[in-house]
């Protein structure tokens, strides 16, 4: 007892000491996170949503969360259940589409929105009004921007005669394949039409359904051959009279809409013997990213747009770290968005 009496001095203040060293670490551990959830932020993905977000580059840039890939077909909120489940030491806080469908896409966004969860949509332009307030943000590209980039380039081959006018009507005759291949296709394909018509090149599709009208048309194009060896300019409503070629006659652009279709046309135009010769059509269209574009070149093909999939998966890292910080979405990224929309350019692939 006497002992005791001694050094309780001494004890009291070993004891106080301990006490405080606790108090600070458990101060320095809470303010580290230690007893907060980890983040986690879920990926949807569908069949084709590897084509517009790069998941390893985007976990690579996420280093202060765990990113999930989740089934963007499957039941969300099953998913989410399950996942929660199993991980109970991370929190979901964001969440990311991508997905080719439209109609999927919108439905997950809604469903994932409905939830508290912010989301970002990437891949299928989204549905008109779905991301002009709230939680939802898109980016991506704005495909009828691609078709202007392509078209424009076309409108130069045109004047410089590197897209020849086989048949002297003036009008650039054209095939499209592939138009469905992805929801960027057909809108870029058809502003694509739409440039050239801006720079004052008309177009006619050539009929693959040869009927009777065809003696007829071959007539109008034999007219229109001899007026041009003989120096005169059409008639001020040429455009609004087609010369429609027969599928026989070589196309003067093959315009394709994804690598699968681009494949697919400079096989046709090979079997066709549409390349051969001293004027060979000109075969242009979209690839989903620049190693398919290089190779879509390599094969044959003039020109190609596509999808910038480094630059569109970054801007979703930073949009998302950004979003998980409880900084402003935007932060950094002002000269991109138009609203809630984050349009990155489609690339022209250069010699």
């Amino acid at each position: 007892m006497k002992s005791f009496k001694a050094h309780r001095r001494q004890i009291f203040c070993v004891l106080g000491c301990l006490a405080a060293l606790a108090l600070c670490l458990w101060v320095w551990l809470t303010a580290s996170g230690a007893f907060t959830p980890a983040s986690a932020v879920v990926l949807f993905t569908d069949k084709n949503g590897a084509a517009y977000l790069d998941s390893d580059r985007l976990a690579q840039q996420l280093t202060d969360c765990t990113l999930y890939t989740l089934d963007a077909e499957g039941d969300a909120a099953a998913q989410l259940e399950e996942l929660q489940r199993t991980q109970k030491r991370e929190t979901v806080r964001a969440a990311i589409v991508a997905a080719d469908d439209r109609t999927t896409a919108a439905s997950l966004a809604q469903q994932l929105a409905q939830t508290g969860l912010p989301v970002i949509l990437a891949g299928a332009a989204p549905e008109e009004g779905l991301v002009e307030t709230g939680n939802i943000w898109y980016v991506g590209s704005d495909p009828a921007s691609g078709g202007e980039l392509l078209g424009a380039a076309l409108a130069s081959d045109w004047n410089g005669g590197i897209l020849p006018d086989l048949n002297g009507d003036y009008l650039m005759q054209y095939i499209l394949r592939g138009q469905e291949e992805t929801s960027l296709s057909n809108p870029l394909l058809q502003a694509v039409l739409n440039e050239c018509e801006h720079y004052g090149i008309f177009s006619n599709p050539v009929q693959e359904e040869p009927d009777q009208t065809l003696s007829d048309e071959l007539s109008q194009i034999e007219q229109a051959q001899q007026d041009a060896r003989d120096g005169e300019t059409p008639a001020a409503d040429a455009e609004d009279i087609p010369v429609v070629l027969s599928l026989g006659s070589t196309p003067e652009a093959i315009l394709f809409g994804g690598p699968e279709s681009g494949q697919a046309a400079l096989e046709e135009a090979a079997q066709q013997g549409w390349t051969n010769g001293e004027a060979p059509s000109l075969l242009a269209g979209f690839a989903l990213n620049e190693l398919q574009a290089r190779q879509l070149a390599e094969a044959g093909v003039a020109r190609v747009v596509y999808y910038d999939l480094p630059t569109v998966t970054d801007t979703a890292a930073a949009l998302t770290i950004n979003l998980l910080a409880e900084r402003p979405p935007i932060e950094g990224l002002d000269e991109l968005a138009d609203g809630h929309c984050l349009y990155l350019p489609m690339r022209l692939l250069e010699d």
